[in-house]
């Protein structure tokens, strides 16, 4: 299951950059979020597409406790799966997320 998040996050990721026109970029060495820092979804403090952002950063940081990041932002993987498809629909949501993910 780890691995198989680890790929449809980097999968997703991929997709919205290459949607958006981006060319891929070097990605600079990131220390990974504690999963306690995760807030849960829908926090009222940051839009549901900083929270997406973060989690996908966070999951890609560290990949082996994507289920227990999900799990502290209050998502499961098929839930952050739905909410992903759900801000691709919206352009400027698409765009804020790449750079979200610079």
């Amino acid at each position: 299951m780890r691995a198989l998040t680890s790929t449809f996050v980097a999968s997703i990721t991929l997709a919205f950059l290459a949607g958006c026109g981006a060319e891929p970029t070097a990605v600079p060495s990131v220390e990974p979020e504690p999963v306690a820092a995760v807030a849960p979804a829908g926090s009222q403090q940051e839009s549901e597409v900083e929270t997406l952002g973060r989690i996908a950063r966070a999951i890609k940081a560290d990949p082996a406790n994507a289920e227990a990041t999900l799990s502290a932002a209050g998502m499961t993987a098929d839930e952050f799966e739905a909410a992903m498809f759900a801000m691709a629909k919206d352009p400027a949501k698409t765009a804020a997320f790449a750079d979200a993910m610079r």
